[in-house]
């Protein structure tokens, strides 16, 4: 079984090489436009025809056999800080149109924790069922995708190979996950220590609650994870299908951690909310930082289309 789940594993990570190398592929063909400069030029190197990378700038280093590995470092820890103080102050900068979201996405965790073990003994139940049973099927399965300890190696190794071989789309995407992970992390801990919610397989309802002692339940790094990954992909994929697959296993990653009575469905519910919030403000920060579109036009007899500006 752990063998399956490794190759399971090693062949989710392959298809979002290929689903990623395919985006890549059909975004430069789309550029091309006979001899004439590229309609999307976003610096000196693009005008020279060199192969243009995710979000119009490369990650790290100047190419894939010239690394800057001191200055990619620091690169690297100076973003990271300033996305730590970006994402934990983001509560102060929300939009009305985003307290509405947050003001639904309580209202239903509310709902779902009135429910918990109805839901929690409903799920146990019913998991054969022919509605259930694909979800509890591939929750299994894809359990290690939530557990953070497991799934650090493939992502970092990841993260290390893409960068050395100069595939950026990748390294990005690898890269801002375990990121997402590290900022998400600490509030994980501080909330599980002072809720001290049991988890359901301790034998307790779901109303117990002992404050500031050993309690792991709320809420769910699994969802967290699960649901993080999906957001950062997402961003990265933009191919529906493979889309509506990465949702998909995060539901079910979910949903496994109520069948299998580690969680109850409320913890799952805030779990999930939390890690796509975290991965969806951290996305949008870098694609506000390092991107901007532009039209231009030179007139009747010269190219037009967008110019693509970078701000680090």
């Amino acid at each position: 079984m752990n063998i399956c789940r490794a190759f399971g594993i090693s062949a989710f990570v392959l298809l979002l090489v290929v689903s990623a190398q395919g985006q890549e592929i059909r975004f430069k063909r789309g550029l091309s436009v006979g001899s004439s400069p590229p309609p999307v030029a976003l610096s000196s190197a693009d005008s020279q025809r060199i192969a243009t990378k995710p979000y119009g700038t490369r990650l790290f280093g100047k190419s894939a056999f010239s690394r800057n590995i001191l200055g990619d470092m620091k690169f690297v820890a100076r973003t990271g800080l300033s996305d730590v103080a970006w994402v934990y102050s983001s509560p102060a900068r929300f939009h009305p149109r985003t307290l509405k979201y947050l003001a639904g996405i309580v209202a239903v965790g509310a709902g779902i924790y009135f429910l918990d073990d109805e839901i929690s003994a409903g799920l146990h139940r019913n998991k054969d069922h022919w509605s259930i049973e694909p979800f509890h099927e591939a929750g299994e399965f894809l359990e290690p995708v939530g557990r953070q300890g497991t799934m650090n190696k493939y992502i970092l190794g990841t993260a290390v190979v893409s960068y050395l071989v100069g595939f950026e789309w990748l390294s990005r995407m690898s890269s801002e996950i375990l990121e997402s992970y590290l900022i998400a992390g600490p509030p994980k801990v501080i909330v599980n220590k002072i809720t001290g919610r049991p988890r359901p397989i301790e034998g307790y309802r779901s109303n117990h609650w002992d404050f500031f002692e050993p309690g792991q339940s709320f809420f769910s790094g699994h969802a967290s994870h699960a649901f993080q990954i999906a957001r950062i992909a997402d961003e990265h994929i933009h191919f529906v299908p493979m889309d509506v697959v990465l949702y998909m296993g995060a539901a079910s990653v979910a949903v496994q951690r109520v069948d299998s009575r580690w969680h109850w469905a409320s913890d799952v519910w805030v779990g999930g909310a939390y890690g796509f919030a975290v991965a969806d403000a951290l996305v949008g920060r870098h694609r506000m930082k390092w991107m901007t579109v532009r039209p231009f036009s030179g007139g009747p007899d010269d190219p037009a289309g967008l110019w693509l500006s970078i701000r680090l």
